[in-house]
């Protein structure tokens, strides 16, 4: 082995060395605080409930959610809305994303979105706490419609599905936009000009080029829409009251107020293994690769 060749091991062995131990602290981090809390959560998941005093594994945590209709229910309707959702998200974010990726001048583009990351810069938390605010019977909107005298009495608009479904939108806007840019970033503009000059019009461009080459990133933002959707807690609580259940609210509930922590882990996985089902069927349907999907991402 000749020196110039020994000299470049050690150039590479150095740099796979610092990179290690770069990243170290980051996959100690993964390892510990989400890797093994996971893996015993599942373990949990399988073991009978303390006060039963029995040892060895059970599936009657699983079996207890299969066979419960009202579970099958909420975990059914936190699907659906979560579904829509994703979809009132692609909505209203493709026409942004589209604007500001082949419309706006780059420094009209820089500032819708500064204004559209702004929001992102308080937790969820306050920004749900916001929409409290203007949903509510005393809110801004219906103070606004009681001075114009277009009502008497004040519209039920929070604790509903519609208040979560507005929430939720709001709080994922940026999770829907940014891969829509960035897919439509790349699209040649040629590729436009080329179908408005053989006659079509706008909609037709927007329906038959746009869309079709957007739908990588338009998948992309639906399932990190969807993912998010489906499992945050702060949100459907908040705006949805008692009156609206979601499926994140029931295993928080076995966890600490039940302390079953067994089916809380079950209820869980189930949440986990049946959206990423879900997701896998969304993107065979549609035609895609999980590949071209995490590439946008």
């Amino acid at each position: 082995m000749s020196t110039l060749t020994l000299i470049k091991n050690k150039d590479q062995f150095r740099r796979n060395l610092t990179l290690f131990i770069l990243l170290l602290p980051g996959l100690l981090w993964i390892l510990f605080l989400i890797v093994i809390p996971q893996l015993q959560m599942f373990l949990d998941s399988f073991k009978y409930r303390p006060i039963y005093h029995k040892k060895g594994l059970t599936l009657e945590n699983y079996a207890y959610f299969f066979t419960n209709v009202l579970y099958i229910k909420i975990f059914l309707k936190t699907l659906l809305v979560a579904v829509l959702v994703t979809f009132v998200s692609f909505l209203v974010c493709f026409p942004i994303a589209f604007y500001i990726a082949k419309v706006a001048k780059p420094n009209v583009a820089r500032k819708i979105f500064v204004l559209v990351i702004i929001p992102f810069w308080v937790s969820e938390l306050i920004r749900t706490f916001s929409w409290m605010i203007i949903l509510g019977d005393h809110g801004v909107i219906n103070r606004f419609l009681m001075m114009l005298h277009l009502r008497t009495e004040p519209i039920t608009l929070l604790y509903t599905n519609f208040s979560v479904i507005v929430g939720l939108v709001y709080n994922y806007l940026l999770f829907m936009i940014l891969p829509i840019y960035s897919t439509l970033e790349g699209m040649d503009n040629s590729l436009m000009e080329a179908a408005q000059d053989l006659g079509a019009n706008r909609f037709n461009v927007i329906r038959k080029i746009v869309i079709p080459y957007s739908i990588p990133g338009i998948m992309s933002g639906a399932i990190m829409v969807f993912m998010l959707s489906v499992g945050t807690y702060i949100a459907p609580t908040l705006l949805g009251g008692t009156k609206e259940i979601w499926f994140t609210e029931l295993i928080y509930n076995k966890f600490f107020k039940a302390m079953n922590w067994r089916l809380g882990s079950a209820l869980a996985f189930t949440l986990l293994i049946l959206t990423i089902l879900f997701i896998f069927a969304v993107i065979k349907i549609a035609g895609l690769k999980l590949t071209d999907v995490i590439e946008e991402e």
